[in-house]
């Protein structure tokens, strides 16, 4: 049995701080106003944060309900989770408000997002989604073909990120004639998103600041609610996040963010270092903690970081100190070429396991970009390395779960255009693509949305009449669906798949794949289940909210194998040994970085990368490697690699002859 958060003995709460070193405790203990904590690499930021939240319920009595704690991973979410339950039993944060920027963002969305003419059972466009509006955009305006839907989605992502509605886009952020295209194509995608009832995932934190700015019912409930604000990884918030936190904490500013300047690597996404850098003078006065203690990591590599990193001019002062000292010298590996690299790491992880020394996973293989990793899989699998590439596909990014989810939000929301043209012949029920474009001709130019198209299919000429039963009879099967929502979530989900032969479709095709597929559908009806178990009372619009918001199912530390990922996919884990390849001037640093602010980004993520790294780190680099031409030209060592303190590193050139 829990026990009550105000009946918790303080004594136990003394016992846990005193876990802490000073550093860690001072910034659990300091309660009231804004604080910074600057939490170096492997310092404990996460386990500060969260016996600081058990220190606010266990001996201050503030109230969990009264908490917003932003994280950037539902992992981390709930992983915080998890140790206040231990500390404080699962009746103290029932009520807590912690988990991701869209995840919190989507509850107040769920209660106040009629203001902004979006009814609750609004869909969530994830980038597939989001492309193919863009790319029905394009079709509008005869966009021309050059010009890919990634483009479009990154001139909204970016005015998004910065608050920049459809409005002040064609005013402030028009510069070329591109722009001005992007502009409009912005302005019609916002409109079929809304005709959609749906927000792709940058409308969710922008819609949220819009309802505190704009509507004082909203704002007056959440700055009262939310009495004490909490951020994690607050060197990675952009524009639209900043003011979010800003609004929420204000008037009283009990404001706590925990951050890292050095490891400030997401500025492609939108991220600015300035709101870290600037805290103390957007919260002044400000109390500022420092975490300089390292327990992850053995000296050598903690000096290797040290030394790349203050060669950077813009960040906070701070040297990261080793709790475990010693250590073996950072190996700097020369190769011939980048086939040549994968045979030197392949030969050196068997060799390691082999002998008993290791295992698959202590391992990981980190590179800048994702192309890199082409090499190592091709020599992994002839070697027969179990090996796993982190980022890949996730679980919920499958074709069949995808299928299934889009089912369901058409039933949910039938407005929702993205998911009506995924599965309206899925399995094939005689609506061909030539019919589909009929269908999505129709709809754009009567301005109505897919699903009033198809109910209108009769006044479409180029659609013969059986084709034209077809669609009705789709069309009636979902307005059949829709008279068994009060189902539990997990019948209604078997139903449905059921009445439209889903799941047979991939059973009859028997094959490997097609198994593959089935089993994935059996995990998702289990992951169903225990949603159901957790929360029996929620309907499907709320499930479907929840399940847009897992964008990987997948854990990357969770199978014995290899792991092969970019510097950036490795943020927050730690592998016993640890290879960055490819440290090469124009691969690490980027041949994109054009100006000190990139170099000084790139530095970042070369610091991120070395303190992955708990007892071996080596990198490798080559004289050559293969150009966009397929053709082979001389490379330099990355000017990284003469960062590092000479006399932790060995330097080892393997001849071309081995």
């Amino acid at each position: 049995m829990s026990i009550p958060a105000n009946q918790l003995p303080q004594v136990s709460i003394e016992q846990m701080l005193m876990e802490l070193n000073p550093q860690q405790r001072r910034a659990a203990e300091i309660i009231y106003g804004p604080v910074l904590v600057i939490a170096g690499a492997g310092s404990g930021k996460t386990k500060t944060l969260t016996y600081r939240i058990a220190n606010m319920i266990g001996r201050h009595n503030i109230q969990a309900k009264n908490m917003f704690v932003a994280t950037f991973t539902n992992k981390a979410a709930g992983e915080m989770k998890e140790r206040i339950i231990k500390a404080c039993g699962p009746d103290a944060v029932s009520d807590i408000w912690a988990g991701t920027f869209h995840s919190l963002c989507v509850r107040i969305l769920r209660r106040f997002g009629h203001h902004l003419g979006y009814d609750p059972k609004y869909s969530i466009y994830d980038q597939d989604d989001s492309h193919r509006l863009i790319y029905k955009v394009y079709q509008m305006h005869s966009v021309e073909d050059k010009y890919h839907p990634k483009q479009a989605a990154e001139f909204i992502g970016d005015c998004k990120n910065n608050l920049a509605d459809v409005e002040t886009a064609m005013v402030h952020r028009v510069y070329t004639t591109q722009d001005e295209m992007m502009a409009i194509v912005y302005r019609d995608y916002q409109m079929m998103l809304k005709e959609a009832n749906a927000m792709d995932f940058d409308d969710l934190i922008m819609n949220t600041v819009m309802l505190l700015e704009n509507f004082e019912e909203v704002r007056n409930w959440a700055q009262n609610k939310f009495q004490y604000v909490m951020s994690d990884e607050y060197q990675d918030v952009n524009h639209a996040q900043f003011r979010l936190l800003q609004m929420l904490a204000w008037p009283q500013n009990n404001i706590f963010v925990v951050g890292d300047d050095k490891q400030s690597i997401y500025r492609f996404r939108g991220s600015d270092i300035a709101h870290i850098m600037n805290f103390e003078a957007v919260y002044f006065p400000c109390n500022t903690v420092q975490l300089t203690i390292n327990y992850r990591s053995n000296a050598t590599i903690v000096a290797a970081g040290n030394g790349v990193i203050k060669n950077n001019t813009r960040q906070k002062e701070m040297t990261l100190i080793a709790n475990k000292q010693g250590g073996q010298p950072i190996n700097d590996v020369t190769l011939e070429n980048e086939h040549k690299e994968a045979a030197f790491v392949s030969w050196l992880i068997q060799k390691a396991v082999k002998e008993g020394k290791r295992k698959w996973s202590d391992f990981a293989i980190l590179y800048r970009t994702n192309n890199q990793s082409a090499p190592f899989e091709q020599l992994f699998l002839h070697n027969m390395i179990p090996h796993k590439v982190v980022g890949g596909l996730g679980f919920f990014q499958r074709e069949e779960i995808k299928d299934i989810v889009s089912y369901l939000r058409v039933i949910n929301n039938p407005k929702d255009d993205a998911a009506i043209g995924r599965i309206m012949n899925k399995p094939a029920r005689g609506i061909g693509d030539t019919s589909q474009d009929h269908l999505q001709a129709f709809a754009l130019s009567h301005k109505v949305s897919l699903h009033r198209a198809m109910k209108m299919v009769r006044d479409i000429d180029k659609i013969n009449k059986r084709t034209g039963t077809k669609i009705t009879e789709f069309v009636d099967l979902i307005e059949h669906f829709q008279k068994f929502l009060d189902m539990d979530v997990l019948r209604f989900c078997q139903y449905v798949l059921d009445q439209t032969g889903y799941v047979r479709m991939w059973e009859n095709k028997a094959t490997p794949e097609a198994q593959e597929k089935v089993e994935n559908i059996q995990e998702f009806l289990r992951l169903v289940e225990r949603y159901k178990q957790e929360h029996p009372d929620k309907e499907l619009s709320e499930f479907l909210l929840e399940t847009s918001l897992l964008m990987d199912f997948d854990n990357p530390a969770a199978d014995n194998s290899v792991k092969l990922m970019t510097m950036h996919s490795s943020k927050g884990l730690e592998f016993p040994v640890v290879f960055i390849v490819g440290v090469n001037e124009k691969v690490f640093p980027s041949w994109r970085s054009k100006d000190q602010e990139d170099i000084e980004e790139e530095r970042r993520l070369a610091y991120v990368g070395i303190t992955r790294a708990e007892e071996e780190l080596y990198l490798t680099h080559t004289t050559q490697r293969t150009n966009f031409r397929g053709g082979m030209e001389l490379v330099e060592p990355s000017r990284f690699l003469d960062e590092l303190p000479e006399e932790i590193v060995r330097k080892m050139e393997i001849p071309q002859r081995n």
